[in-house]
């Protein structure tokens, strides 16, 4: 039997060959391209169609490759290049000098036709310039083989094994059979197996080409027991497109010596069945699958409808959006599943006098107020809807050329709050002074302060903004600076409680903000926090310092994170910050300026980094601090350092310190005891009161002292003021 194949492959081959001669012959004849006869047949040499118009001599060709490799059947484009580009004839053709090993099309396109070399050349149609590729074909190789898995035989009886190669174009069909065990059943040459004695046994075929091999589990028995009937385990199913189902054919008898069965498929556009009986729906519609023994040809049959894939849900892009009069926005609607069968839709809007939509989701604004745009499917009227806002056209800013006139436009309006402000231009010279000079910007906001005001200040040319300018003028809401300013005074922006952003523009050399904060153009210090701003901040790391009251009234500011970058924090910094509960200070930072955190009331607790030797004046007098920590780094504490921390309980001096300034803890009436770390030599306390070391001078009584204090007789009492309680 592989003679016999090995002889039809070879008239095959020979076949294609001769009828490729032919048809070059032949197409060579017609085009005037081929030899006469006898000569070697050619490729057809119809001339491409040049792309592109041009000027001169052909002067070369070149090709792409110069050599390529391709199996049988496999095809390769070759590109031809014109020199010059611009050449005016760009017509070329093409020829193989070997056309039964490989052919090229009038377009380059090589086809491997048998094994061999073949040699395409390219000949410009002006000048004769030619360029080759070398093609090698060569032969498919085998990359499997299968047979029928198992099979069963009466003593003596016989049945041929078909094995089947992949891909069927493999050069070499060779194969060769073996038994596991002879004295069972043996194979010949050509597949055929023969039941020798009752058992099993393993035929295997094996390719000549690679090894492949597959095997058949052979079971002899002494007489058939005969099939008399199949079943399934369904008589009908029902599938949505792409899901499968697992069919199960039961054979009657179960003892029935065959086992072996074959499934089809009546309709397989619409469902496909697999050699295991595992069905996949298709397309909708119905089909029939039938079940066929292969001993008796029973069959049993199940009817499979396939239904089209519902739609489960819908969801649009945005589930709400916003958009000024006149604005258009397209919603777009995901249908789920995604291949869903019908995903048609329809779009309504709940007030058209608001907003409507198009067939296709398009929504445009057509007065302030809201209205619900909604997508219904087809397929199970599933919706999804998008409210969409619609804002009146913003207003015109009104814009001021002098101080004077914007003014007078704003003693003129109706007090406002500030969740909506005026919003306000103005192109002046000069701010005019500090917001108690007269005639003044920041005057005249103080003079209306219920009117608040976002100021744009970004037109303006001035190189500088005013001492005090804007100080206290709790009614600005916002500030732009312009690009032109290079400085600005101190107390510029100070205690402006509503200030909520203060905003540089762009191209200003000198300064820049982040999140409404103020800070030097290359961002180490920052300058200003709004007095409105509200939550916490963490200051960037790029800051290195914290200016001089940066942050003062910053009266809803909660937390703030400072960066291991930061080493200094400025004088009355955080001052007056009522609502601040927790503030991280690095150990990076070595000095905190004069009354940073006074007032900070709801301070409950602060760690004093190791980096800081001098607690100076007033730092957190009047805080809200329980407890504090003073590391074994500081030496000095200032004047009213924590004057009036009305619910601080106990402090410990620690053994570094060497100077406390007066009333460092006075006020504070709920301290009942002042504790000196036994090695200071200093200080040392005595009953909760505070002494110098030789306890010559009574240096602080703690303010929550209650009851009788004897002071020793033999002590001095100079600055006995400030003894407290």
């Amino acid at each position: 039997m592989s003679n016999l194949r090995k002889l039809f492959g070879i008239i095959f081959v020979a076949a294609i060959i001769a009828c490729a001669m032919a048809s070059c012959d032949l197409l060579g004849g017609l085009g005037g391209g081929g030899g006469g006869g006898g000569s070697t047949p050619t490729s057809p040499t119809t001339p491409t169609t040049p792309t592109t118009p041009g000027s001169g001599t052909v002067t070369g060709v070149s090709l792409n490759k110069s050599s390529v490799n391709l199996l049988v059947g496999g095809t390769e484009a070759l590109t031809p290049t014109i020199t010059p580009s611009t050449a005016t004839n760009q017509n070329v053709t093409w020829t193989s000098s070997n056309v039964s090993a490989a052919t090229v099309s009038a377009g380059g396109l090589v086809t491997a036709v048998a094994t061999g070399t073949a040699t395409i050349t390219v000949k410009t149609q002006d000048g004769d310039k030619t360029a080759s590729c070398a093609v090698t074909v060569n032969p498919v190789p085998v990359n499997s083989v299968s047979l029928k898995s198992s099979t069963y035989l009466v003593t003596g009886g016989t049945e041929t094994l078909v094995p089947t190669i992949t891909p069927p174009n493999a050069a070499n069909q060779n194969v060769t059979w073996d038994s596991n065990n002879t004295g069972v059943a043996t194979v010949s040459a050509n597949g055929t197996v023969t039941a020798v004695a009752v058992g099993t046994a393993t035929i295997t075929v094996k390719t000549a080409d690679g090894n492949k091999t597959a095997a058949c589990s052979v079971s002899v028995v002494t007489s058939a027991v005969p099939v008399t009937g199949v079943s399934l385990n369904k008589s009908s199913t029902s599938l949505n497109v792409g899901s499968s189902e697992s069919l199960s054919a039961t054979i009657n008898p179960s003892t029935a010596t065959n086992q072996n069965v074959t499934w089809t498929t009546s309709n397989a556009s619409t469902a496909t069945v697999s050699a295991g009986g595992l069905v996949t729906a298709v397309a909708p519609g119905t089909a029939t699958i039938t079940v066929k023994t292969q001993d008796g040809d029973k069959t049993a049959s199940c009817t499979v409808t396939v239904n089209p894939i519902a739609v489960s849900g819908v969801s649009l892009t945005k589930s709400s959006t916003s958009l000024a009069v006149g604005g258009t926005e397209t919603l777009y609607a995901t249908i789920t599943p995604s291949n869903a069968a019908n995903k048609n839709v329809t779009w309504t809007s709940s007030n058209t006098s608001v907003a409507t939509v198009s067939a296709g989701g398009l929504v445009t604004a057509v007065a302030a107020g809201t209205a619900t745009i909604t997508v219904t499917t087809a397929d199970g009227n599933k919706t999804a809807s998008c409210i969409v806002s619609v804002s009146a056209p913003a207003p015109t800013i009104p814009t001021f050329t002098t101080v004077a006139a914007f003014e007078t436009w704003l003693k003129a309006q109706p007090a406002n709050n500030a969740s909506s402000p005026y919003n306000v231009k103005l192109n002046v010279s000069s701010l005019g002074g500090g917001s108690t000079t007269s005639g003044s910007a920041g005057k005249a906001l103080s003079d209306n302060s219920n009117k608040y005001v976002n100021l744009d200040l970004s037109s303006n040319t001035f190189t500088s903004i005013e001492k005090e300018a804007f100080e206290e003028c709790t009614s600005l809401t916002g500030v732009i600076i312009p690009n032109s300013v290079s400085s600005i005074g101190i107390w510029a922006f100070s205690d402006c409680t509503c200030l909520t952003a203060i905003n540089v523009a762009s191209g200003n050399n000198a300064y820049t903000s982040e999140d409404g904060v103020l800070y030097n153009k290359n961002k180490t210090t920052l300058i200003q926090c709004p007095g409105g701003k509200t939550g916490s901040l963490t200051i960037p790391d790029s800051v290195t310092s914290i200016g001089n009251e940066a942050f003062r009234k910053c009266i809803n500011l909660t937390g703030v994170t400072i960066p291991d970058s930061v080493t200094s924090i400025g004088k009355d910094a955080f001052y007056s910050c009522p609502s601040l509960t927790s503030v991280t200070t690095p150990n990076s930072v070595t000095s905190i300026g004069s009354y940073a955190f006074y007032g900070c009331f709801r301070l409950a607790s602060v760690t004093i980094p190791n980096s800081i030797t001098s607690i100076d004046e007033g730092v957190f007098s009047a805080c809200g601090l329980t407890r504090v920590t003073i590391p074994d780094s500081v030496t000095t504490i200032g004047p009213r350092a924590f004057n009036g921390c009305r619910s601080l309980t106990s402090v410990t001096i620690p053994n570094s310190i060497t100077t406390i300034g007066i009333s460092a803890f006075g006020s504070c009436t709920s301290l009942t005891a002042i504790n000196v770390a036994s090695g200071n030599n200093t200080y040392t306390a005595e009953d909760g009161v505070l002494y110098n070391k030789d306890k010559t001078l009574l240096i602080q009584c703690p303010a929550g002292k209650t009851g009788t204090l004897t002071i020793p007789d033999k002590r001095k009492m100079t600055h006995f003021t400030q003894l407290q309680g």
